[in-house]
């Protein structure tokens, strides 16, 4: 019997600030470092004790579902972002963007009030600004998340978890914070993801650690370990499909 098809709903919510649709498949945002990138270092694959020793991680299953998992959130319009000393000795971020309405803002930060941050981010609370709501089915919730995986990006968006089935509702804009990588200036493009939604039901979990009998252990491993490549993708993987 097959899954049953979920819905997830982006609503407009600033009838006076029209941007375009920006929640597309994660799918569709494969970063062009991941696309260019060989399965094996060296021309074919190098066998070894029964596995092969020169993948890289263009191979993993995990990561590549990881990268593709969910929606993305898309800049809407380019933004150029300088972070410039001042007369009185202090930093401050100077921003623009191309086309309004506006993608972002800056709000004070304090470690009092937000999350602590390292030094390889800039200590200035700037926040995403939305003119969309993410609703869901009943039961279900959305985690909202930097991209999974995308080091590359110059800015590092902060995780939440918000159940979007109640019909909660902004008032026009929402804000999702995020922090600038320290030394970072330059245009970030209109098309970049800026963060993953990943849509889940709810259901309780209770956990408990067990034993594995080395006879189960040995069953569950020959099943994948008998091929060279692709042993997990093969017996372990199913499908994830977001339209």
């Amino acid at each position: 019997m097959k899954n049953k098809k979920r819905k997830i709903w982006f609503e407009h919510t600033d009838a006076s600030n029209p941007v375009p649709v920006h929640f597309e498949p994660a799918s569709n945002h494969l970063p062009s470092w991941y696309k260019n990138l060989e399965n094996y270092i060296g021309e074919s694959p190098t066998i070894s004790d029964g596995m092969v020793q020169n993948s890289t991680v263009k191979r993993c299953a995990p990561f590549y579902d990881a990268l593709t998992f969910g929606y993305m959130a898309i800049l809407h319009t380019d933004i150029s972002i300088k972070y410039v000393s001042t007369d009185d000795g202090n930093k401050e971020l100077i921003y623009n963007w191309a086309i309004g309405p506006a993608p972002m803002k800056i709000r004070d930060y304090s470690e009092k009030r937000s999350i602590a941050l390292d030094e390889s981010l800039v200590p200035a609370e700037c926040v995403w600004l939305w003119r969309w709501q993410i609703n869901t089915e009943v039961g279900s919730s959305v985690l909202i998340t930097h991209p999974f995986n995308r080091f590359d990006l110059p800015f590092w968006t902060t995780s939440g978890v918000m159940d979007t089935d109640s019909g909660f509702t902004v008032k026009a804009e929402s804000a999702l914070p995020f922090f600038l990588k320290e030394g970072f200036s330059g245009i970030i493009p209109a098309g970049t993801p800026i963060a993953q939604i990943i849509p889940f039901e709810r259901h309780e979990y209770t956990s408990e650690v067990r034993d594995l009998p080395e006879v189960i252990k040995y069953r569950r491993v020959q099943k994948w370990a008998k091929y060279y490549t692709n042993g997990y993708r093969r017996v372990h993987r199913k499908p994830k499909r977001f339209k």
